[in-house]
């Protein structure tokens, strides 16, 4: 009987481990990925529906959110410094003509960017 309830447990732990592995490998699950790459700024709004974020409008550019309207939130990135120094960042490629890398640190939506690059 200890033999059967110990080999028992073992399986249920390799079972856990096993999925465990599976779910940390991302399989089936959204990734963090770049929305937009070399894409041009043509409209910035200070904020979408009127809610704690900022709206860019894209055109060019390769990704999921190329030609389309991005949403950043202040819930995208760690902190509210990180987000007005995006904000600032999306006003200067709008400025210059700076092209723009937009990444989302949690999955692939237009509706969740956090990280900005822009590029002479």
């Amino acid at each position: 009987m200890l033999k059967a309830i110990n080999c028992f447990f073992i399986r249920i732990l390799a079972f856990v481990f096993a999925f465990g592995i599976f779910l940390t490998t991302g399989i089936g699950i959204a990734k963090a990925d770049y929305l937009v790459q070399g894409g041009k700024i043509t409209n910035v709004q200070n904020t979408s529906s009127n809610g704690d974020n900022y709206a860019v409008t894209i055109s060019g550019g390769v990704g999921p959110c190329a030609d389309r309207v991005i949403i950043l939130p202040a819930s995208g990135v760690l902190n509210r410094d990180i987000h007005a120094r995006g904000y600032k960042a999306v006003l200067t490629a709008l400025s210059n003509g700076f092209l723009v890398d937009i990444y989302d640190y949690t999955s692939s939506s237009c509706s969740n960017g956090g990280q900005v690059t822009i590029t002479k």
